[in-house]
């Protein structure tokens, strides 16, 4: 298996950009036919980016939102909700799994250099092995 390298910090692949392009032409195609579905959609996509690619964050919080998501979309689509509640309560859930997140020895995301200054160290002793 190829060692893993050490590149914490912000990043975006041209795989990421061809799926951030397509899920914004489908929204916006979709946006006349049905906003709020297009906006749920759009939604948890925005999300995964911040989660995947901006904050990087563990598996456990992702799966967490992605939980709350699927119950607070379903409902909100269900009973016709306004499109605000869903993205505010899901923003505010995201907000707070990623202030957490940023709290734990492993985080490295943006501002990993000045939030967790000791990440270098600790990714060394969790890969000695490699």
């Amino acid at each position: 298996m190829k060692p893993e390298l050490f590149r914490p910090g912000f990043r975006l692949t041209p795989g990421d950009t061809i799926f951030i392009a397509l899920v914004g032409i489908g929204s916006a195609a979709m946006w006349p036919y049905d906003a709020k579905l297009a906006g749920l959609l759009v939604l948890p996509c925005v999300q995964f980016f911040l989660y995947c690619n901006v904050f990087r964050i563990r598996r456990a919080p992702e799966l967490i939102w992605a939980a709350a998501y699927l119950a607070v979309a379903g409902w909100a689509y269900a009973v016709d909700a306004p499109l605000w509640i869903p993205t505010t309560s899901l923003l505010i859930l995201g907000g707070i799994l990623i202030a957490v997140e940023m709290t734990h020895r492993s985080y490295h995301g943006v501002f990993w250099q000045r939030i967790n200054p000791a990440l270098p160290e600790w990714y060394a002793a969790q890969h000695s092995d490699l």
